[in-house]
């Protein structure tokens, strides 16, 4: 298994828009103290949440993403919890939480995994520490039924132990471990039966009230906790309140201010925009309710300068060790295959730092990641126990660990291409029957322009259309095998998104050294779906091809002299949604002479 790390420095934006392949700012960004390594355990979609926790007992923490798990430091073994294979991410995974607890009491941490909304849950016994890399660990049903898109694994009922906060039978409650793990939990209801079913969208649990016991949360209201001592048999008091509409995510009372009284967090649409913060005061029989605006559904108006759809994943944790709570959350990719408002836009992970000021609370912007977003779940722990919160998400863009790296530790790369403004001066010559050459960063270096390395190294990709890129073909593939790419890699913007993605993908600058290039194109014929060539420095759009209507690749010859010695960019543009809405890329050279 190949894990690739990178790193990322966190920013806090001013006012900027967030859209297909571009992040723009109306102030300069400033740089933080905070900085991300970014490790990709795995390209595919395993599920859409996972935990952390040393499952093999070796001191390191492991993760378990979907049914895989992943043993640490180096993450390079894994084993399966269940016969499974990775999903397509134009559908839907039956793995949307997992969570970890020692549900046995035997000293090991098990694993705890809520599947599609509506379907059974059930927990995996860790076989023991020498035997947990082992595949197929053994399986309990918890329950047949977990309604709801956002459960939660938390202590409500204060007796120190997790339980499962869900909805069932169109009534939201609790599970707990029974004296028989093994056997089904027993569920709890706290609400009278209503229209909460499995597609239901938010669920929280926190001391709404700061009686120090653990409400439960919904979108419609809370319902309260009535302490220890009390009827287990008898029904929570609710407390009616619009948190949002259509429902968010995982929803929480927190206190932000300081003011030992709990504020409550949620996004306003689970597969749209907003993300609020709710400041309570005392009313008549019920709290009045002030909503705080952490993000809108534009940049312009959001009071912190971002708007991000679909947080489907909302956690709490003090991100940057100063002792306060902080939001972390994040755009879910993919998450109705290309069909919701900002589907396209950047998949980010953010987290927001509460400050306190003469007009209230306001929550600055920091950003982790522009590539992996969130699930359905987002978790936070200490993965490599140095002391800082570090992050795991699992969703459609794959597995992604951010751990906080102190600048002392940052590992910086000496390569041409990280460097600012890198452009490749260099060039090598081809030596196969068409000839020509390469945009090179050395001698001995080429750029990556046939992708013939499996990666897209030297691109940079932007939206849903090339993800995951480039598309490995061998030769005779099937349905693909008239595509005649050169060699085994491609660039198809519908192969993994469909047509319904859009997005960019951008090289690197080099400079042209030749009078001609050549490349191969297919795909669709329209203005929205194009290969571009521009001027690296102004980013004027010097030359652009589109297909034919035929996804077999064919070579265009472009005459080049008028941009010889110029530093150049090669950007695919994929802007359709429709029929042929997409365009496909190989093998770009350059010659001395016109090819043929």
């Amino acid at each position: 298994m190949r894990v690739l790390t990178q790193r990322f420095r966190a920013i806090v934006l001013g006012l900027c828009s967030v859209g297909i392949g571009t992040l723009t700012n109306s102030r300069q960004l400033e740089a933080q103290e905070i900085e991300w390594t970014v490790t990709k355990l795995s390209k595919l979609f395993h599920g859409e949440g996972g935990t952390l926790a040393d499952f093999d007992g070796d001191g390191s923490m492991d993760i378990a993403a979907g049914y895989q798990i992943f043993f640490g430091p180096e993450f390079k073994e894994s084993t399966k919890l269940f016969a499974s294979n990775p999903y397509n991410i134009n559908g839907y995974s039956e793995y949307f939480f997992g969570f970890d607890a020692d549900i046995d009491s035997d000293g090991d941490p098990d694993v705890l995994i809520v599947g599609f909304p509506g379907a059974a849950s059930h927990w995996y016994r860790n076989p023991g520490k020498a035997d947990a890399i082992k595949a197929n660990w053994e399986r309990f049903t918890v329950m047949e039924v977990v309604d709801n898109e956002s459960p939660m694994f938390k202590d409500i009922d204060g007796d120190g132990k997790p339980d499962l906060i869900c909805s069932t039978a169109g009534q939201y409650g609790y599970a707990t471990v029974g004296p028989d793990p093994t056997k089904p939990w027993v569920f709890h209801p706290v609400s009278e039966p209503g229209p909460y079913q499995r597609f239901t969208h938010g669920i929280g649990v926190g001391d709404v009230n700061d009686d120090k016991y653990q409400d439960l949360l919904a979108k419609n209201g809370w319902w309260e906790n009535p302490g220890p001592g009390s009827d287990a048999n008898k029904l929570w008091v609710f407390h009616p309140f619009e948190f949002s509409g259509p429902g968010g995510a995982q929803m929480h009372a927190v206190d932000f201010d300081g003011d030992s009284k709990t504020e409550v967090v949620t996004s306003l649409a689970a597969h749209a925009y907003g993300l609020a913060v709710y400041k309570k005061s005392p009313g008549g029989k019920e709290y009045t309710w002030t909503r705080i605006d952490v993000m809108t559904d534009k940049p312009e108006t959001s009071p912190s300068g971002l708007a991000i759809s679909q947080l489907h994943a909302v956690e709490i944790a003090d991100i940057d060790g100063d002792g306060k709570p902080d939001i972390l959350t994040g755009k879910r990719f993919w998450a109705h295959n290309g069909n919701d408002p900002g589907e396209n836009d950047l998949p980010l992970l953010v987290w927001f730092k509460p400050q306190t000021v003469a007009g209230g609370l306001k929550f600055e912007p920091h950003i982790i990641h522009d590539d992996s977003g969130v699930g359905t779940q987002v978790t936070v722990k200490d993965a490599n126990r140095d002391g800082k919160l570090d992050v795991l998400s699992v969703s459609k863009r794959g597995v992604h660990l951010l751990t906080q790296t102190p600048p002392s530790r940052i590992v910086h790369s000496n390569h041409p291409r990280d460097s600012q403004g890198a452009v490749a001066t260099k060039s090598i010559a081809i030596k196969d029957d068409l000839g020509g050459f390469r945009p090179a960063w050395s001698e001995s270096e080429a750029m990556n322009m046939e992708f013939e390395n499996g990666s897209s190294i030297d691109w940079e990709a932007r939206g849903g259309a090339f993800f995951n890129q480039p598309i490995h073909n061998p030769a005779g593939n099937g349905n693909k095998s008239n595509i005649h790419q050169q060699g085994e890699y491609w660039i198809g913007s519908s192969e993994v998104g469909t047509d319904n993605a859009l997005g960019t993908m951008t090289s690197r600058a080099f400079v042209m050294q030749h009078g001609w290039l050549s490349f191969l194109i297919g795909g669709g014929e329209s203005k929205e779906t194009r290969v571009e060539l521009m001027d690296a420095a102004s980013g004027q759009v010097l030359h652009t091809e589109h297909g034919k209507n035929d996804d077999s690749l064919k070579r265009v010859v472009v005459d080049a002299a008028a941009w010889n010695g110029r530093a150049i960019r090669i950007r695919l543009v994929d802007e359709n949604r429709g029929s042929w809405g997409h365009i496909s890329f190989d093998d770009f050279r350059t010659h001395e002479t016109a090819p043929k």
